[in-house]
């Protein structure tokens, strides 16, 4: 019986342990969950002498606030802690938690002030460029601002030196780096003195739960599509169709603003017409209110959800597939404060007065007076809207407390600058003086019937031999009150009408599917007149591009006289691999083989790795801008006539930190930058009947492989140079040598390097020979044209 009264004993006790261990490691669990995140530090040894851990915890309570501050900072000022000079910005103002970024004797800080001005943040789309801080300068923002404050708010140690201590405190140097977390390495070299002991404490690591290195990727690739799809522009001019007025209704909260294009009818000739202040009103109103349906695809957001499927449509179309991959932690947030400016320009107007284009119809049996209204409305405004992105499995810094909480989400603010000229999108090509008509002027009858005292004019249109019919037939005066609609040709092409005395006057032709055709028509008698129109139509084609590099081009013109020298050119051509013996040689023959001059002239393929892209803008006949390689390969829309076209690349590249000497050091720069200057010249397409597709060729000296990497000296030496070429080309060969090693003669000489001329830096020497060559404008273009097939 003892032995049995034993064992209960050991079990009770063995039981109580276990109860106890489990209750502590519970309590533990749950003071773990509760307790607010701290950063993590790196661990340290175990203090070995007096006041080292008091000091090291000292240091790294500094550490944490300034990191904190510096963060927070960034997150206000779009990356930023010390804005360039130079740099548009914008002024935010936090109207919830009200932080306010305050500078006092050179040393900044956040604070909250309700009553502050705002925070100034740069723009990471400017109005007509893209102006992207990189990852690497928003880190070196960071270190800089933490090894400044923190040196100054450890100050002389006076809690320290006061008990005795002596600490001489080294220089500090920080390291930063924004990944998943964001890491701040410090090393920060104290010496400490203390009751004849010295020792020393040197590092100081913290780790902030802030994914910054996913921020700055949805930053940069939202602002990016921006510069490049103009996707906010589109918004925009999407919210004008959806509440602009509708000829025949009444102007309303929800149709109010101005068409971009309606035409409108009415027997009593009464008309709508705008303030353009008012437009202004209600455009901000517009966005500020509609803004937040903008979505971002693969973030997470709420969709809207309407029970009538045309509305269900509009709201689906208002969420913006940008972003490649699912982001679930990821909110962004689009606003458009009323507080901010915004430039508005409206064409055509008579002072601040909005009106419609008027034409009159009379003399029809059984219709009174017919009106018609041209509603033609260009909008030019530009004016800010601020991304905020917000990672919720990011810490939220409490700047009071000095604290994080752990997975409160870490907002960023980007603001993006939005610019419609002309209801184009992020360009203009070359926006119209502002359209004034005297307020007092009123309306001619120039268009009356009482006023046509021509005889009969004739008017045949067609599409090469063919007649075309349902063609719209106007006739312009010398001001837009003189402006008739005539009438539309029948199936056999013929118009038949007489038209009001006037000179300088022109008949216009518009259809569908083809350039509007113009030709000046005076009528100043009364006899009979025939005019003959010939119509292009449109062409749909397929778009190519190669790129030419420079260096190639210019070292195979250079050594075949110009591509002028066939047996040069053959002898260019089996070094790159052709089976010469079946070349012709003749230099027409060669320059007609389109492979070999490929070959010749650096033709290469633009590189998707790179995310290469090539931006074609078009002003002629019909204005265009393509941006290749397209993602649905659409067509390019091309009429007969003459283009003024313009050319450029741009690829994602890895340009080094370079050091200039003297000169400083130039930042690192990763991400999209152009690969080609802007080519631009006039190209009169010919006859595109029967043709399919189109290859533009831009001239780049680098590629985007050659760019990654590479350092600022390399771009710096351009060979594009106001439009001519300018490049220098060295040659060596091996030294024969004599007696005692002299130098008696050189060999073959051979093709080393080209470079451009703003930095010179090839030299003559033995056996190396340098020559300079000048390719102006219109000798390279010959070899660059757009080919049509």
């Amino acid at each position: 019986m003892k032995g049995k009264k034993a064992q209960v004993t050991l079990f009770i006790i063995l039981g109580i342990v276990v109860l106890a261990g489990t209750a502590t490691l519970i309590y533990m669990r749950q003071t773990t969950e509760k307790a607010e995140l701290s950063p993590q530090v790196a661990e340290t040894e175990e203090a070995r002498y007096e006041g080292e851990m008091e000091i090291r915890n000292f240091v790294d309570s500094c550490l944490k606030s300034v990191t904190y501050h510096g963060l927070e900072i960034q997150r206000l000022q779009g990356g930023y802690i010390e804005i360039p000079s130079n740099k548009d910005t914008l002024t935010i103002k936090e109207k919830i938690e009200n932080q306010q970024v305050k500078e006092v004797n050179r040393r900044k800080s956040v604070e909250i002030d309700p009553s502050g001005p705002g925070n100034k943040a740069p723009f990471w789309v400017t109005r007509y460029n893209l102006d992207i801080p990189s990852k690497e300068f928003m880190e070196r923002e960071l270190e800089n601002y933490v090894s400044k404050e923190l040196d100054e708010c450890v100050g002389d140690f006076d809690q320290f030196t006061n008990k005795g201590f002596q600490i001489e405190k080294g220089r500090v140097k920080t390291e930063a780096s924004f990944a998943q977390s964001t890491w701040v390495m410090t090393n920060f070299p104290l010496t400490v003195s203390i009751n004849d002991i010295t020792y020393q404490i040197n590092d100081f690591n913290l780790e902030t739960p802030i994914n910054m290195g996913l921020i700055y990727e949805i930053a940069s690739s939202l602002s990016y599509n921006e510069n490049e799809h103009a996707y906010l522009e589109h918004f925009t001019l999407d919210l004008v169709d959806k509440y602009q007025w509708v000829p025949g209704s009444q102007k309303t909260g929800s149709t109010t603003l101005p068409p971009k294009r309606k035409t409108d009818t009415s027997f009593d000739c009464s008309q709508t017409t705008w303030n353009i202040d008012e437009v202004r009103t209600d455009l901000m109103e517009n966005y500020h209110i509609n803004f937040k349906y903008l979505k971002i695809g693969n973030t997470n957001f709420e969709r809207e959800i309407r029970t009538e499927p045309m509305q269900q449509g509009v709201f689906d179309s208002y969420i913006y597939n940008l972003l490649p991959q699912a982001q679930p932690s990821i909110k962004t947030e689009f606003i458009y404060d009323l507080d901010w400016f915004f430039n508005l320009d409206m064409l055509p107007k008579s002072g601040s007065q909005l009106r419609p284009e008027r034409t009159t119809l009379v003399g029809v049996p059984m219709l009174p007076r017919l009106c018609t209204f041209k509603y033609r409305f260009n909008y030019f405004y530009d004016f800010p809207v601020l991304l905020k992105i917000t990672d919720d499995k990011s810490a939220k810094i409490n700047i009071i407390s000095n604290t994080i909480d752990k997975e409160g989400g870490y907002e960023f603010h980007i603001p993006l600058w939005i610019n419609v000229c002309g209801n184009q999108k992020r360009e203009c090509t070359g926006r119209a003086d502002s359209f004034a008509v005297s307020d007092d002027m009123q309306e001619t009858d120039f268009c009356e019937d009482t006023q046509r005292l021509s005889g009969n004019i004739k008017i045949n249109v067609k599409d090469e031999t063919l007649p075309l019919g349902e063609v719209d037939i106007h006739y312009i005066g010398a001001s837009t009150m003189q402006n008739c609609f005539i009438g539309r040709t029948l199936e056999d092409g013929l118009f038949t009408t007489k038209l009001p005395f006037c000179e300088g006057c022109q008949i216009e032709l518009h259809k569908q599917g083809y350039p509007s055709k113009r030709l000046r028509f005076d009528v100043l008698d009364y006899r009979n007149k025939e005019v003959t129109f010939q119509m292009d139509p449109f062409v749909n084609l397929t778009v190519n591009v190669k790129l030419i590099h420079m260096p190639t081009f210019i070292k195979n013109w250079y050594e075949t006289d110009h591509f002028g020298n066939a047996d040069k050119m053959i002898k260019l051509a089996g070094e790159y691999g052709f089976d010469t013996s079946i070349l012709v040689p003749s230099v027409s023959e060669l320059k007609s083989n389109k492979p070999l001059m490929a070959a010749l002239r650096g033709e290469i393929d633009t590189n998707p790795t790179y995310n290469d892209k090539v931006i074609i803008k078009g002003e002629g006949i019909n204005e265009f801008l393509y941006i290749y390689p397209d993602p649905d390969d659409a067509k390019l829309s091309l009429a007969q006539g003459t283009y003024e076209v313009g050319l450029s690349a741009t690829g994602n590249v890895d340009i080094e930190e370079t050091d200039y000497g003297y000169g400083g050091v130039v930042d690192a720069h990763k991400g999209p930058f152009a690969l080609s200057p802007e080519t631009e010249y006039t190209w009169d397409t010919g006859n595109l009947r029967g043709k399919y597709s189109v290859t533009f060729f831009v001239p780049v000296q680098h590629t985007s492989i050659e760019m990654n990497p590479t350092n600022w000296k390399i771009i710096d030496d351009g060979i594009m140079q106001d439009g001519v070429m300018k490049a220098e080309l060295l040659y060596e060969s091996n030294s024969m040598h004599g007696a005692y090693g002299a130098v008696v003669g050189c060999g073959n000489y051979t093709f080393s390097k080209i470079d451009g001329r703003n930095n010179i830096d090839l030299s003559d020497g033995i056996c190396r020979k340098r020559f300079e060559v000048d390719i102006a404008k219109p000798e390279y273009l010959k070899y660059m044209r757009p080919e049509l097939n």
